[in-house]
């Protein structure tokens, strides 16, 4: 997973930390940085971010319906982004994907498509 990936690399994680402000012209400078605990606020110079919103997929709603997901929660689903109950898809960061947007967009696409596909009675086969 990335925490796995972060732990091992010279990559410094900064807990309990809020972004206040990106700084820059052109290009980013600094970020102004506080700490959630204590209030206190530092600069820090930087040549980019990376934002990390989260990484647990929030799928109580489809597990309570009985969808099936894995052992991580993400939903299980086959390539036209269908669960294991029949009329629900699904798509994006709660599926087994790469957390990017450009997936999440074509995953969406698909899950259209195929409950378009299922209310209008048209069987799609895998993509």
């Amino acid at each position: 997973a990335i925490q796995d990936v972060l732990f091992k690399s010279p990559v410094e994680i900064l807990w309990n930390t809020r972004v206040r402000e990106f700084v820059g012209g052109d290009l980013l400078d600094y970020v102004v940085l506080e700490d959630t605990r204590t209030g206190a606020t530092k600069s820090l110079k930087v040549d980019g971010v990376f934002v990390a919103l989260g990484s647990n997929p929030e799928s109580k709603l489809a597990v309570d319906i009985g969808v099936a997901t894995n052992e991580r929660g993400e939903i299980i689903v086959d390539a036209r982004q269908r669960t294991s109950v029949p009329g629900i898809f699904a798509a994006g960061d709660v599926i087994e994907s790469m957390k990017q947007i450009v997936v999440a967009t074509g995953t969406g696409a698909i899950a259209a498509d195929s409950a378009y596909a299922y209310i209008r009675g048209v069987e799609r086969g895998p993509r």
